[in-house]
């Protein structure tokens, strides 16, 4: 089984994973390192770029989560909530998925 503690080292600058863990699910709320571009044009939009990251992540991947603006957060940083269902097996596929994911972003807004 991966440990939640890989889930900021599957993403390039993804960091500070902090996770609960249960039997039968996990959960996850990795600190999100964003394109200064990508936050720029957020904010012009008026989303947060938590927000916005989380519907694109979510558009792109079929992932969900929830943005950290939604529970409080210093200012300037940027988190999701996660509660990771999939068995063990489809675990490192969405990994996969999510890495994928922040790296294209990364490209996108470079």
């Amino acid at each position: 089984m991966l440990h939640l503690l890989h889930l900021p080292y599957c993403c390039d600058h993804a960091t500070d994973a902090t996770h609960a863990t249960h039997a039968t699910h996990r959960y996850a709320f990795p600190k999100l390192a964003l394109p200064a571009k990508f936050v720029a044009h957020c904010k012009e939009e008026g989303r947060s770029a938590d927000e916005a990251w989380c519907l694109e992540l979510m558009e792109a991947t079929g992932i969900v989560c929830v943005p950290g603006s939604g529970f409080g957060q210093e200012e300037g940083t940027f988190h999701a909530r996660m509660t990771i269902l999939p068995p063990d097996d489809v675990f490192s596929g969405m990994l996969s998925k999510l890495a994928a994911f922040q790296a294209e972003l990364h490209q996108e807004w470079a």
